[in-house]
Parts: C-alpha cells; structure tokens; sequence
C-alpha cells in the first residue's frame, strides 16, 4: 500500500498497529463489517475455485487420451501448454484465466488487509484476544504471499511482531530473504516500497561449479564449464563444491561435533518439555525435524522460564538456532560459543542478522542432526563418530519462493533411510564387494537419502587396528543427486560437504564421488541434445546399481499459476496428483541395471538393482496392481510395498489436512473428488527384476503388507509416537526390512 493510501473504512495500516497498542477504538458496527469482509472472501475464493475448476478440466482433456506422454513432454520442457507460454514462477502469460485469477488472489488479499485494520483498531468491540489480531495480520501475510504483495506481506509480518515482540524471537524466519533491514519512521508507522528478496547466496558452503561431463559421467575428464560448451551435444554439467566450501563444510562439522550438537543431545530438550507437561514418551523415540520445529513456542517459554535444557548451554544454542528455529540476541550468542564461531557461521551462509531486530541473530537454514547408528539396535555397528547433518529450508514459509524451497526432514524421508540402511548400497557385488556402483538419488531435494547411504557405507567398512583406521576403497563409484530444482543442487553440494564426503577433503577419505545435477526426473536439463531426437536414459546418465526416491507426494492437480503452487508438492501432480510417480515408473527400467542372475524374491540378493521409495498411492489395498499398472513393462518384476493400518486416510480427511497446510480454504481443491479414489497412505516400496531358479523362469511378485500399530507397542513401556513415525519404532525398522529387503 502506497504511504498515506487509505483503506475501505478510512484507516491507513500505519495507524493500526499503533491503535492497537493504545488501546483501540470503539465502532459497534465492527462484528457486521468484519462479517461482510469474511463474506466477500468466501465469495472470492469460490470464484477462484470456479478457474481451478476449469483449468482442471482442460488438463483432464489433455490427458485422457493417447498423446499422454506427448503432451506432458511439451508441458515439461515448456514447448507447449494449454492458454500460453510459461512465465518464470510456473504461471502462464497473457492468458485471460491467468489475469483473473491474479486480479481475485490481489482482491483477496485486500480484503484480508481491511480484517486486520478492522480487528487491530476495534478489538474490545469484537471481544479479540491480543493472539486473535495476530492472527489477523498473519493471514494478510499469506494471502499477500500468494498475491505477490511482498511488500504488503512484510509490513504485515512487521505489524504482527511489533504487536508480539516474542514472534520476533519464534517467528524471525519468516522474513528470511529480506535484503534491507526494516526501519519504522516513528514508532508506529512503517514505510516498505519496492522491497528485494533474495535467496540463499551461493556463497560460503553453498559454492559450487559447474562442471562437464560425459553421458556416463565416469567416462571422461573434467572439464569447468565454458560458452563453447553449449555446442557440445550429449554432455551435461553437475554442481561440484569449491576449494572454499569444502573447507567451510569441515570447519563446520568440527564445531558440531564438538559443541555435542547430536539428534540424542537435541531430543532430550523435548523430553524435558513433555516430562514438565506430564507427557507420555519414549526417550528413544527418532524425533523428525517438524518435530523439533512445532515445539518452537514450548522451548522458548520452558528454556527461558524454567532453564530446561540438553545439559549443555552450546547445543541449546546449537538447537535453537537451528533446529527449533529461535532467534537469539546476538551478544548471548557470542558468549557461549565464542566469536570466532559465530563468525564462522556468518561466513558460511548458515546464520543472518534477523531484518526487524539487529540484535537478534536467526538460523537461515533448518540443520537437522543424525547419526549413522540411529536406526540400529547395536551401538557398535559403527565403532567412531558418524554424526551427520542435514541443512534444508525451514517448514515455515519465508518471503522466498515457496516452490524452490527444500524440504525439511520429515518422518518419510526418515522411514526411507531406516529401511536403506539395512543394505549397503555401495557395497559392490556379493563376488566383488569392493567393485564400483553407482547410486541414483532422485528427487534429491536436501540429498539426505543418497548421501546417508554413501558414508554409512564408507564407514560401515572401515576398519581399526592399533588405533589406525583403514578404509575399503570403492573404485570409481558414484552418488548422483538428481533434482529438478537448482536450488536442491546448492544444498545436495552443501550437505556433501557439511558431512566431509567429498574425496578432494584431505579428512573425508571418501572413494565416492558425488554429482549433483539439475533435472527433470532422469533428464538433466543443461544436457545437449539434438532437437526432436527420442530420449533415451542410457545414452544420457547411464545406467544405476541402486535408486532412492522420496518424491513430491502431495496429491495435487497440476496448478497453471504461480501463486497457487504450495512449495513443489504441485509441480508434479498431473491430472490425478500421480504425475511424478507414474513417470518415475514408466522409465525405471531404462536406467535401472538389469542383472542376468538374480536371486528368487524370497532370498533377495544385495546386488540385486532395486528401486527403494517413499511415497502416497491411492486405494492402498491395490496399491502393488497401480504400480505394475504404472510400470508398464515387459520385465518380470518384484513389487513389495508396505504401509501402516492407522495412516490409511479417506479421502475427505486427506482434503482437510490439505486445506490445513495450505492455510487457505481455496487449496480445497489439492485432490479430485472421485468416487473410483477411496483412501491414500504413506508406503515404503521396493521394485527390482527377478526370476525363480527352480525353472528358471521369469515371473512377477507382488506383495502387499500391513504394520498393525499393536505390533509396536510393548504393553510394559509408554510410547508415544506419532501416526507415521511406527516405521522408526525398533519392530517397525525390522518389519520393513524383513519384507521389503
């Protein structure tokens, strides 16, 4: 809003917040005004919903016919889409659908604006607790978000912490990206004009180069990306970490390490807040990030209030920071844990001056702690360190673009790791186990997957002796993290050397070389091709051991705007929100490597090619029917998926959750109501080829099994546990790899 522009009742937003503080107005009129505002956006968002409508309607045409893959290719590669050409926020321009749909989503938002002056000005009259008007200026930041008002949404973000000043310290990251510190011309009014946003600066851990190489990537000499390049046709370039960054990454690691900053140090932050809230829980209970993060408010009033802690000042600090996303006073900061080390931090990217208070330092990444024996019964599995950490975006959105933000770790990509990890997926060929392989890590995202897999690997077989430890070496061996966001790229780089993987690290050791590669599924998309030429995988990326795949699952409809993309979940969803894992499928076989002596299913080799995901399906019950369905191969096949009895959802309760997440009643439309679509769950699947020795005869398995959450608990303990988290419980591991492996 231009300084001085009044609102619908005649208030400028400066006037509010200041109001509010002294005390408000009175207007008995308040309650029927608030009500016309709430009206005029339900009558708003159901004309929004009525273009969802009809844009789903002419994907349902596109795709219900025989030119599927024909017409998704051109809609992927952004030669072709239905009203226009693509802009560069995934929206279409000059489209007539598109305009209207902006002009409704800027309506939106000034209607929101005009509740949070109205509640803000005339709170005693519409009986509003101080945390009801925050609320009020929090959905004004979103609704502006969605309307591409930055400057509206941070004036409301601004409003809201000056009112609160504790979401100065809870909240900060929602201002991540702000390029200019926020100034108030006086105490009550705030000027914001044209403000920049930036992202991450690929700087510091994040430096990265491009680098060139072949269709099998091992197959050449590395050479630095130059202009001639683009003339050179089937060579593509991965993101490789700089001399600087690896260094940064190492110095990084040896603060964490020693500062005790560790998933078992961490958790017992939250143990203390439940043991104070006379909470049941299980102390060996595997917390996911959002886990840590949705207690941010609990932390806070219990670490300041009662001085519940880990037991060590350095891995609060650590803590919240980073995992719990609390901003703190810089000077505090610097006493603990030394000025040198918070330079360090700085210097890194991993740490920023929050924009309304210079005092306040705030994490601008999530780093998620875990060691490499934290879903293994036997603490010796791995005799010395290996703790590792994960850096990724925060769940609560920042000013950035919502859809290149990075996933935090959640209970799936945990569920993931615990059942790799009971194969070394590096560990070559029964015969051979020192020989090469090569790991696809698709959809990387963070690169947690891949990465865990290749350093468990590398020290599960490292050996001590006299104190000297001797590592296997993996010849030519490689890790390829393959995401269609550029912004995964920069963190896949990041994490590699956060966690010393890469083999120019004079510490790492490492025999594993790590690629990161910006594509859409198996096609990088800075690979040169000749127009028109039919894709084919093997020529492109070669041909991979092993797959890992948590995938964008949120069953979303493909969303032509922009603004109505919530984070990546949509990019992929297609027509039925399946898009992503239909196409995975439908490739697989062409860079899975296929194996002329496989084992029989029932004695499943670990040289055995196989596909490990993570993912929602539909109809679970048929889940292992949609998935040969979607192979649609000749290949005699293996399908084993496993899910958990109380994470079946129907499909209304799937829409609720949806609307909840989204924040806004418009994303009612993330699914399609269908009377063929019953339910949708959290599975784990494995698909590898196989045949029968008896006869020597391909044919094709699939099975289908159920974790009944009785079978985790032990009536003698108290457990706690979330409903997708069972998989993490010690039966649960042992289940998923007694049928899944």
């Amino acid at each position: 809003m231009v300084e001085g522009e009044c609102d619908d009742d005649g208030v400028t937003p400066e006037s509010e917040a200041f109001s509010l503080i002294s005390g408000g107005s009175t207007n008995p009129n308040a309650a029927e005004i608030l009500k016309t505002h709430r009206a005029s956006i339900q009558s708003l968002e159901e004309e929004l919903e009525t273009v969802a409508y009809i844009w789903d309607e002419a994907e349902s045409k596109y795709h219900n016919n025989d030119n599927v893959r024909k017409i998704t290719d051109e809609l992927d590669d952004g030669h072709g889409s239905v009203g226009g050409s693509k802009d560069d926020d995934g929206g279409i321009r000059d489209d007539p659908t598109s305009i209207a749909v902006t002009k409704i989503l800027s309506s939106i938002s000034k209607k929101y604006e005009q509740i949070a002056s109205l509640v803000a000005q005339h709170q005693d009259d519409l009986d509003y607790s101080v945390k009801d008007v925050a609320e009020a200026y929090l959905d004004w930041a979103i609704a502006s978000k969605r309307s591409n008002a930055i400057d509206d949404c941070i004036q409301a973000h601004a409003y809201r912490m000056k009112l609160c000043p504790h979401l100065k310290v809870t909240d900060g990251a929602r201002l991540l990206g702000l390029k200019h510190k926020i100034d108030w011309v006086s105490r009550s009014q705030l000027q914001v004009h044209n403000a920049e946003v930036a992202e991450i600066s690929c700087c510091g851990i994040f430096e990265s180069e491009l680098i060139q190489k072949g269709p099998k990537f091992s197959s050449g000499e590395e050479t630095k990306k130059t202009d001639e390049d683009d003339d050179c046709e089937g060579y593509y370039y991965t993101h490789r970490p700089t001399e600087s960054a690896i260094e940064i990454g190492r110095k990084l690691r040896q603060i964490f390490i020693e500062k005790g900053y560790s998933l078992e140090s961490c958790s017992g932050i939250l143990h203390g807040i439940m043991d104070n809230d006379c909470e049941l829980f299980d102390r060996h209970r595997i917390y996911s990030a959002n886990s840590f993060f949705n207690h941010r408010h609990d932390v806070r009033d219990v670490i300041y209030e009662k001085g519940i802690s880990s037991g060590s000042e350095d891995v609060d600090i650590l803590a919240m920071l980073f995992l719990f996303g609390i901003s703190l006073e810089k000077e505090y900061v610097n006493r603990v844990l030394s000025e040198d080390v918070v330079d360090v931090l700085m210097e890194s990217q991993l740490l920023a001056v929050c924009s309304i208070d210079a005092n306040l330092l705030v994490g601008e990444v999530q780093i998620y702690p875990i060691d490499l024996n934290t879903f293994e019964d036997n603490e010796e599995t791995i005799p010395h360190t290996g703790a590792m950490y994960f850096m990724t975006d925060w769940p609560l959105e920042s000013l950035r673009l919502p859809r290149n933000a990075i996933m935090p770790i959640g209970y799936d990509s945990l569920e993931l790791i615990a059942l790799t990890s009971g194969r070394d997926l590096f560990g070559g060929s029964s015969s051979s186990p020192s020989s090469s392989s090569r790991v696809l890590d698709l959809c990387t995202g963070c690169g947690i997957q891949g990465i865990f897999a290749a350093k468990r690997s590398l020290l599960r077989n490292t050996n001590i002796v006299n104190d000297t430890r001797t590592y296997s070496r993996r010849h030519n061996s490689e890790l390829v993290c393959m995401d269609l966001n550029e912004r995964a790229c920069h963190f896949v780089t990041g994490n590699t050397c956060l966690n010393d993987l890469d083999p120019r690290s004079v510490s790492s050791h490492s025999s594993i070389e790590v690629f990161s590669v910006e594509a859409n599924l198996f096609r990088p998309l800075n690979c040169n091709y000749t127009h028109g030429t039919k894709f084919n995988n093997s020529t492109a990326i070669g041909m991979f051991d092993h797959i890992v795949s948590n995938p964008p699952f949120v069953a979303v409809p493909f969303a032509r705007h922009g603004s109505l993309c919530p984070a990546l979940y949509s990019a992929g969803g297609d027509f039925d929100g399946m898009g992503l894992l239909r196409k995975i499928l439908l490739d697989l076989f062409r860079v899975l490597r296929m194996n002329a002596t496989l084992a029989c299913p029932t004695s499943t080799s670990s040289n055995n090619p196989t596909l490990f995901m993570v993912t929602e399906i539909p109809n679970v019950e048929d889940g292992c029917l949609l998935l040969e369905h979607f192979l649609q191969t000749e290949i005699h096949t293996s399908i084993k998926v496993a899910y958990i009895e109380d994470d079946v959802e129907t499909m209304e309760e799937y829409a609720r959750e949806r609307e909840e997440e989204a924040g806004c009643q418009v994303f009612g439309r993330d699914w399609i109501p269908s009377e063929k679509i019953r339910n949708r769950a959290l599975v784990l699947i494995t698909i590898c080829q196989y045949y029968e020795k008896s006869d020597n005869v391909f044919s094709t398995g699939k099975e289908l099994h159920c974790l009944k959450s009785e079978a985790c608990v032990d009536l003698t303990e108290s457990y706690n546990a979330d409903e997708e988290d069972l998989f993490l419980t010690r039966r649960g591991i042992d289940f998923a790899r007694h049928y899944l492996l």
